[in-house]
């Protein structure tokens, strides 16, 4: 433990580093590399994109449990809500769904947007 009583082992021998005053805790298992994180300042809502299995979910009391919300092949990091829109990207493409706080999912593949194509794709889905 750290000062403080901060927990800075987390998963097996992996050691979170933390800024000096910060302290990490794991509040959801059984994700598949999760990466871009989004958590909404009036409804404490954890939105999160699980890269291993190309989609975004909800964590939902304290993290027990994990709600798919949207998906498409190759989400790997940036998540964002913003004007009645989840946007999520692939190295490649940004995407939107329609979506607004605690929704039970994003509208699907039928509701999906591309509205940025064509980047640079250097991203690393690792």
């Amino acid at each position: 433990m750290a000062d403080g009583g901060c927990v800075t082992t987390l998963w097996g021998q992996n050691v979170a580093w933390l800024q000096p005053n910060f302290c990490a805790s794991v509040i959801a298992d059984g994700l598949l590399k999760p990466r871009g994180l989004h958590v909404d300042g009036e409804s404490d809502e954890i939105l999160l994109v699980e890269r291993g299995n190309s989609r975004v979910v909800r964590l939902d009391d304290d993290g027990a449990s994990i709600v798919p919300v949207a998906g498409a092949e190759g989400l790997n990091h940036g998540i964002e809500l913003a004007g009645g829109y989840l946007y999520a990207s692939t190295p490649t493409k940004v995407y939107r769904w329609p979506y607004r706080t605690g929704q039970a999912t994003a509208g699907g593949a039928n509701g999906r947007e591309e509205v940025i194509v064509g980047m640079g794709g250097t991203a690393s889905n690792e």
